[in-house]
Order: structure tokens, then C-alpha cells, then sequence
């Protein structure tokens, strides 16, 4: 009986024991997982109802080509209404943000007004048939949906804490995918049952208004519970050359080799005055340099409306203009990297997103422009915008007398020679010697009349050791001081601007070879490469946009970035010479070349800056310039020889990342992949030297 007793206990206590490791581990997964916030209903809320907004989205993206061809709109219209869209939707993207900051808007009540309004909106437009009304209606929605895009991952961070926040995020994608799955397939049955895409419309509407309707009920509950009311640019161009010259070239019978010179000798000018742009900075301030820049560019666009040669299209465009381009682009660079300390990558990222918005606008509007004015009207009218620069001149404001005053303090002391020091020195013991001696007028005088003495001799000194250097000071010394030349004596900051320089001219050579790639590799007509291009093009804005701010929370440097680009683009191209033929991987290679091409736009002008100090960065840029403009001519027509001898652009894709990877090679040889002290300022090396001896 003992026996049947205790073997009864032990399978009582193994059973426990297995409870309690069952209950133990299911404790773990939902700590792992933060199960417990399923037991939040503001969260529950949240997930659900922006889940229904996500499915209405995501498939109203997909139906709109549709049901614009249904209604009988040309893929030229179709095309334009969703680039409409697309670009009201990056304005909403980069303005409302700051504005709702500034007002202290609650994210959800914001994504909650613009949703609704976002469904409405096209509910209205499944109304509509060609005309004018349906154009203001895509103006509209693409607005508001990029208000509800901004915010819609930002709800969540708004009902959870920030420890519970990746769980969050993560079971909120669980719901996306799920809702998706589950449905997606019922819209589509509709649509076939129906036989048309505006039911479908209403039906995305209404499961938008769903969301309103469980969020109003909620923040309606909260005002009752709490009793709180608290509710609520120059113009680039040379990116659309081609189509502006095309028919001008043709008529005068500019040959294909003569039209690649105007490209690259206009570049090459450009990069060549970044000789005089360290002087001009030194002197001048960005706004004056900048006003001068756009001024030039201006004047040279308007010339070249009236030049119907060769020899007047090599003056005005590529010596005008050229120049022009080479006098603004270091002021505005070096303003926005004098400007922005902290935050200069999501500056910086901004700036160039605003900048890759060129190639998406310009030539809808240079192809209206050509129909009505011909070659001449179209670049007066550029020329007019092109003016507007003026006006943004106007806004790079100067340093403030107090920023100035601060700069030369520090190349004061940098400048501080032996003699002045032991002058200091002298002082100092002086008046220690004059503290100790108190009983003795005797003694006093003899001390400060050695100290007079010792005075007048260091002063002595001092002025002759400055008159033997202006003696010996020539003229190649006062050009090098001028133009900083003794940055070439620093090998890294030489491998620096030479490895920036080999892959600015490979990657910008195979930017411009895509479109004959895809023909030859891809075999892709006029259409497919357009829709190609378009997807890097956003893939591309996606990368500025996303990249820095990334780049500003996990620290990483501009020169990692920068190299992971290159590798990127590498990859990309490798890939596009093996499997090119086939389409999905054409769109891949689109996808991951845009966001390299971003990274690298973003970051190759925040290189020098974080390797030179302040004072020195115009004189650094200028002779970067020049270094681009030598390698430009020097290598890139042997990308094109090339590609001749082989006769096909596999050689030539090859030879361009052999290019971009020796930037890389040459980097990792000369050891930058941390941060260099050689170009710091003596002001920085003196203040280190005396932190390490007081520890010490």
C-alpha cells in the first residue's frame, strides 16, 4: 500500500511539474512577445483600424491604373494623373510633419481627419470622368495621402511605450498581413461580380470610415472620461539636356561625339572653378558667391535660346552656364554643411530628396513647353526660373559678427609661435615674482624694471621673426596660402578626393548608359524602360529620404555610407550583366541601384566635411572640384572605348564597378575608415596634447 501511495504522489508531482514548465514557458513567450498588450484596447483599436485603412490603400493603388483605362484614359494620361499624385503626396510628406510639430498636433487625430478625408476624396473621384475636376481630385488625394502615409506607422508609437514598442510594430505587421490576405480576395470577387471599379471604391471608402467611426467612439469616450478638450528653387538643366536640345542638334547636324563634348566639357568647367570658389568663400560671403552663381546661370541659359552653332552652344552653355554652375554649388554646399552641426545628414537628406523631385517634374513641363514655344521660347521661360535662384541666394545668411570672432580667436591661437608664447610665459612668472615680493620697495623697482626690459626684447623679437617671414614670403607662397595647397600634402585627404572622384565618373557614365543597357541586355522597349527608370527614380527619393535619418540614429559615418553605396551599385550591376534578360530581376537591380544611387547622393557631399575642419573646407572643396573635372575627361571615355572594343556594355558594367571599387581599395589602403587627425586644426591637436598631460 506504501508502494501504490507513493507512486501515486510522484505522478502528482510530475504532473505539476509539467504544468508548472508548460505555464513557465508560455510566461516566456508572452514576455518575449509583450502578449499583454493584446490586453489594451486603445492599442487593439489601433492596429485594427489601421489595418482596414492599409488594406483600403494598398488595393486602391493598385485598382487606380484600372479604373482610369476604364474609364478611357490614354497610358500617357494615366501616367500623368499617378506622377500628380506622387508629387502632391512628397509635398504633403515634407511639410505637414513640421507644421503639425509646431502646432503639437496629436498623431493619431491627425492621421484620423486626413483618413476620412483621404476616402472621401475618392469616393468623389470614382464619380468623375475625364476634365479638369478629376486633375484637382488626384491633386487633392495625393495631398492628403501623404499626411495619413506620414502617420499611420506613428500611431502606434502613440498608445505603448517605448519598451513595448518593437512588439508593437511587430504584431501591427502581423495584422496588416493578415487583414491583407483575408481581405484583399473578397474586393477582387466584388469587382468581378460588380463588373466595376467604383463599387470597389466605395467599398475601400467604407472600411476607411470604419476606422473613423472606432476611433471617433474612443477619443469620445476619452473626452468624457478625462473632461479634456484637447482636440486638435536652380533649375538642373542638364537632367533633361537631351530633350531640350534634340531637335536644335538635329537641325544644325551636331553629331552624337560632338553632343557627349558639350556634356562633358560643361561638367569639366564646372569642377574647374572650384579653384577660385576657396578664395571666393574666404572673402566673400555664401550669399554674395551664391547671388553671383545664379545670376551666371541665368545669363547663360538666356544666351544660349539665341546660339545656333556649335562654337556659341560651347560659349554660352558650356562656358557660361558652366561657370555659373561652379560658383553656386560650393556656396550652397558649404552653407548647408556650415549651417547644420548635429542633424547635417537629415539636413543634407532633405535637401537632395528636394533635388531628385527634378528629374519626376521637369520634363512633363519642358515637353508642354516645346509644343507651344519651340526650342528658343522654352529656354527664355527656363531662363525666368532659373532667376528664382536669386531668391533662394537671398536666404544663405551670412556668419554672425560673434561666429566670425569665434573662427579667427581659434586661428589666432593656432598661429601662436614660440616667441609669443615664452612672452605669455615670461608674464605669468613675472607677476608670480612680483606676488612674492612684499617687504621691499627696492626689490619691486629692480623687478619691474626687469620686466620692462624682458618686454621690450621679446617684442623685439617677435617683430623680427614677422618681418624675416614677410621677407621670405613669395608669390607661390601667398598663392598656396590662399588656395590652401598644403592639404596635397596629406595623403589621406588625397586618397580622399581621388577615390570620390573615380566613382563619381563610374557611377555618373552608368547613369547615363541605363537606358542602352536595358535595350541591349534586357531587349525592354520604350515603355518597360521608362517604367524601369521610374521605379529607381523612387527608389532613389526612398533612399534619401530614409537613409540619413537611419544613418543619424545608428551613427554611422559618411564615408561608410558612401562605400556602402558604391557596393550597392556594384552588386546592382552585377547582377543586371548576369540575369538581365529577365524582367523581375531588372526591377530588383531598379530597386537596389535607386537606393544606393540616394545614399551616395546624400552623403558624398558630407565626405570632406567631416574630414576637414571648418576653416579649411572652401579650399577642400575647390580642389575636390578640380580632381572631378581632371577625372571626368581623363576616364570616362574609356568606358565608352570599352564598350566599343568588346561590343557589348557587360564589359562595359564590368569596367565601370572595377571603378567604383578602387575608391574603395584606395580608401581601406590609406586607412580611412577612421577618423583622421592629420587635417584637424593645430588649435584641436593642442587641446588634445594638453588633455592627455593633465591626465597624465
Amino acid at each position: 500500500m506504501e508502494y501504490g501511495t507513493n507512486d501515486i504522489s510522484l505522478n502528482n508531482k510530475a504532473v505539476d511539474m509539467k504544468k508548472k514548465s508548460g505555464n513557465a514557458c508560455f510566461e516566456k513567450i508572452k514576455e518575449i512577445f509583450d502578449l499583454d498588450l493584446l490586453k489594451n484596447g486603445i492599442y487593439l483599436n489601433v492596429v485594427i483600424g489601421s489595418s482596414f485603412y492599409y488594406v483600403a490603400e494598398s488595393n486602391f493603388k493598385l485598382m487606380t491604373p484600372f479604373f482610369l483605362a476604364s474609364i478611357g484614359m490614354s497610358k500617357m494620361e494615366i501616367a500623368s494623373c499617378l506622377s500628380i499624385t506622387a508629387f502632391t503626396d512628397i509635398i504633403a510628406r515634407l511639410l505637414l510633419p513640421t507644421m503639425f510639430d509646431r502646432f503639437g498636433f496629436k498623431k493619431r487625430i491627425v492621421f484620423w481627419v486626413f483618413s476620412i478625408t483621404v476616402g472621401l476624396g475618392r469616393s468623389i473621384m470614382a464619380e468623375q470622368s475625364k476634365g479638369t475636376a478629376l486633375i484637382v481630385t488626384f491633386v487633392i488625394i495625393g495631398f492628403l495621402r501623404g499626411a495619413t502615409v506620414v502617420n499611420i506607422n506613428l500611431n502606434i508609437s502613440e498608445c505603448c511605450s517605448l519598451k513595448k514598442l518593437p512588439s508593437a510594430f511587430g504584431m501591427f505587421m502581423v495584422s496588416k498581413g493578415l487583414f491583407v490576405v483575408l481581405m484583399s480576395p473578397l474586393l477582387g470577387y466584388i469587382r468581378d461580380v460588380s463588373n466595376s471599379y467604383t463599387i470597389c471604391i466605395h467599398i475601400m471608402t467604407l472600411l476607411i470610415f470604419i476606422t473613423f467611426i472606432t476611433w471617433g467612439i474612443e477619443f469620445l469616450y476619452t473626452i468624457l472620461k478625462t473632461k479634456n478638450l484637447e482636440i486638435l528653387a536652380i533649375l538642373p538643366i542638364q537632367q533633361s539636356f537631351g530633350l531640350i536640345f534634340r531637335e536644335r542638334f538635329f537641325a544644325l547636324g551636331i553629331t552624337a561625339t560632338q553632343t557627349s563634348l558639350i556634356l562633358h566639357l560643361n561638367g569639366t568647367i564646372t569642377c574647374s572653378l572650384g579653384l577660385i570658389s576657396g578664395p571666393m568663400m574666404k572673402r566673400f560671403t555664401f550669399r554674395k558667391v551664391a547671388f553671383l552663381g545664379g545670376l551666371t546661370v541665368a545669363a547663360g541659359i538666356c544666351m544660349t535660346a539665341f546660339a545656333v552653332s556649335l562654337p556659341t552652344i560651347i560659349i554660352t552653355y558650356c562656358i557660361v552656364v558652366g561657370v555659373g554652375h561652379g560658383i553656386m554649388f560650393p556656396a550652397t554646399s558649404l552653407a548647408m554643411n556650415t549651417y547644420f552641426r548635429k542633424k547635417r545628414n537629415i539636413a543634407m537628406g532633405l535637401s537632395v530628396t528636394l533635388t531628385g523631385l527634378g528629374p519626376i517634374l521637369m520634363p512633363l513641363l519642358i515637353a508642354i513647353l516645346l509644343e507651344n514655344y519651340a526650342t528658343t521660347g522654352t529656354l527664355l521661360i527656363l531662363a525666368s526660373i532659373a532667376m528664382h535662384s536669386l531668391v533662394g541666394a537671398s536666404f544663405l545668411q551670412p556668419f554672425k559678427e560673434t561666429q566670425m570672432k569665434n573662427i579667427k580667436d581659434d586661428n589666432d591661437v593656432t598661429e601662436c609661435n614660440d616667441v609669443s608664447c615664452q612672452l605669455k610665459q615670461t608674464e605669468e612668472l613675472n607677476k608670480e615674482q612680483e606676488v612674492d615680493v612684499k617687504n621691499g620697495v627696492v626689490n619691486r623697482r629692480l623687478l619691474d624694471e626687469k620686466q620692462q626690459t624682458d618686454r621690450e626684447n621679446l617684442s623685439k623679437d617677435l617683430g623680427n621673426t614677422q618681418g624675416t617671414k614677410n621677407e621670405k614670403k613669395s608669390v607661390w607662397a601667398t598663392i598656396s596660402e590662399q588656395m590652401d595647397l598644403a592639404l596635397l600634402k596629406d595623403s589621406r585627404y588625397v586618397a580622399v578626393i581621388l577615390g570620390m572622384g573615380v566613382s563619381l565618373v563610374a557611377e555618373t557614365n552608368f547613369n547615363m548608359m541605363i537606358p542602352f543597357v536595358l535595350t541591349e541586355l534586357s531587349g525592354l522597349e520604350r515603355t518597360s524602360i521608362a517604367t524601369v527608370m521610374s521605379i529607381q527614380a523612387v527608389s532613389d527619393i526612398t533612399g534619401r529620404l530614409c537613409v540619413p535619418l537611419l544613418a543619424q540614429r545608428i551613427g554611422w559615418t559618411s564615408r561608410n555610407l558612401y562605400v556602402l553605396s558604391l557596393v550597392g551599385s556594384t552588386l546592382g550591376r552585377t547582377i543586371l550583366s548576369t540575369w538581365g534578360d529577365t524582367y523581375i530581376v531588372v526591377i530588383g537591380v531598379a530597386l537596389i541601384i535607386g537606393i544606393a544611387k540616394g545614399t551616395k547622393a546624400v552623403f558624398q557631399t558630407l565626405i570632406i566635411p567631416d574630414y576637414v575642419p571648418l576653416e579649411r573646407l572652401p579650399a577642400a572643396y575647390g580642389m575636390q572640384m578640380v580632381c572631378n573635372g581632371i577625372l571626368s575627361i581623363a576616364i570616362g571615355p574609356l568606358i565608352g572605348l570599352v564598350h566599343d572594343y568588346m561590343m557589348s556594355y557587360v564589359g562595359a558594367l564590368h569596367f565601370t564597378s572595377i571603378l567604383s571599387l578602387s575608391c574603395v581599395v584606395l580608401w581601406y589602403m590609406g586607412g580611412l575608415w577612421k577618423f583622421s587627425n592629420i587635417t584637424r586644426s593645430p588649435n584641436a591637436k593642442k587641446k588634445t596634447t594638453e588633455t592627455q598631460n593633465s591626465s597624465a
